[in-house]
C-alpha cells in the first residue's frame, strides 16, 4: 500500500488535501505525525486516500478502505461484516415522525404557539474515537504525514450506519433527563424567570 500509493484525485489537488487533513487534525479525528515514524508502528494499516470534490457541496477527504491489491492484502473494509452487524438505518424517517408530532401537537392545542427546539443536525453523528489498537490500522500517508485516523471516517464501512445504535440511546438519555431530571431548573433559574408561563398552559 506504501508503494501504491494514494488516489490519483489526491495529487490534482493537494491545497484541498492539506485542508482536509489540518481541519481532521485540530478536531482531534486525526492523528499527524513524521511518515517516517511509520516503519517502526507495529501492525500499521495503511489505507489510500482520496479526496472528493461533488459540485454544490464541500470537498471530503475519504479512505479507500475497500481497496484490495491482490488476493493477499487484506483491506480494513473486510474485518466487518456489514450484511450481519449492519444495525438497521432508522433516522431516514425522523423528519417524517417530528412534522406528524408537531401536527398533532397543534391540532390538541389549535391558536397556542408551539415553542420548538432544533438541535444541529450534526450531533445525530458524532465521531466515535477507536481504540489504539485499531486506530494504527486506519492509517495513510501524504508527503511527509504520516495520518492515523483516531475516530470514525469516510471510507471505512463500519459508519455512518454504525452511528445509530449510539445516536438511539442518546435520544432515550434525552428523554429520560427531560422527564425526570430537575437539576437543570436550578441551573437556568435567572433564564427561567424571564419566561412568562400562562397558568392555564396545560
Amino acid at each position: 500500500y506504501a508503494k501504491r500509493g494514494n488516489q490519483k484525485n489526491v495529487a490534482q489537488h493537494p491545497d484541498l488535501v492539506v485542508k482536509a487533513v489540518v481541519k481532521e487534525d485540530a478536531r482531534d479525528l486525526s492523528l499527524v505525525v513524521d511518515s517516517q515514524l511509520a516503519p517502526f508502528v507495529p501492525h500499521l494499516g495503511l489505507i489510500a486516500l482520496g479526496i472528493a470534490t461533488p459540485k454544490h457541496k464541500k470537498p471530503r477527504i475519504y479512505r479507500h478502505g475497500s481497496l484490495a491489491l491482490d488476493e493477499k492484502t487484506q483491506p480494513i473494509n473486510i474485518i466487518v461484516d456489514i450484511v450481519l452487524s449492519e444495525p438497521e438505518i432508522r433516522y431516514a424517517t425522523v423528519l417524517k415522525e417530528h412534522l406528524a408530532y408537531l401536527w398533532r401537537l397543534a391540532g390538541t392545542f389549535p391558536g397556542e404557539p408551539i415553542d420548538g427546539y432544533d438541535d444541529d443536525i450534526s450531533g445525530a453523528f458524532p465521531q466515535r474515537i477507536f481504540h489504539p489498537d485499531t486506530a494504527r490500522a486506519n492509517a495513510s500517508i501524504y508527503g511527509q504525514w504520516l495520518i492515523i485516523a483516531i475516530a470514525m471516517h469516510f471510507g471505512g464501512n463500519f459508519c455512518p450506519s454504525s452511528w445509530e445504535p449510539l445516536s438511539w440511546a442518546r435520544c432515550e438519555i434525552a428523554k429520560f433527563l427531560y422527564d425526570n431530571a430537575m437539576y437543570h431548573v436550578a441551573l437556568n433559574l435567572e433564564v427561567l424567570e424571564l419566561i412568562p408561563i400562562r397558568e392555564d398552559t396545560p
